[in-house]
């Protein structure tokens, strides 16, 4: 429960972050999610996986889906792909908002068996 709620807190957060340029004074206040987002794509894969699903429940706007898409969505593919890409296709065909997402993914530096499974999923 204590790290569900963690994880909302930094969707939320990372949501907030994207809305400001990196050298605007008030993305400071946000960037920490945004640095958290990026260490759970080297590290914790579950994290970033749980962390992707909440930010777009909670906003889907063009914005935040793009964002998704070529961040954290692509890093979880490009780094982790091979444990993940099935998950990611099951939940596109769900979830209409991580496939919109998955179009601004460009995973070329992917496997190549992931990326084949996933741009075949795409359409």
């Amino acid at each position: 429960m204590r790290a569900e709620k963690g994880l909302k807190a930094i969707a939320i957060v990372w949501i907030e972050a994207r809305k400001y340029a990196v050298d605007d004074p008030r993305y400071s206040g946000y960037c920490w999610a945004v640095n958290e987002v990026l260490r759970f794509a080297s590290d914790q894969p579950g994290m970033l996986w749980e962390v992707i699903l909440l930010i777009l429940n909670r906003d889907q706007s063009e914005k935040t889906v793009r964002s998704v898409g070529a961040g954290p969505l692509e890093d979880l593919l490009i780094y982790h792909g091979g444990s993940y890409i099935d998950k990611v296709i099951e939940r596109m065909k769900k979830d209409m908002t991580l496939k919109i997402a998955a179009k601004s993914t460009d995973i070329t530096d992917a496997d190549e068996k992931v990326r084949e499974m996933f741009y075949g999923n795409l359409t």
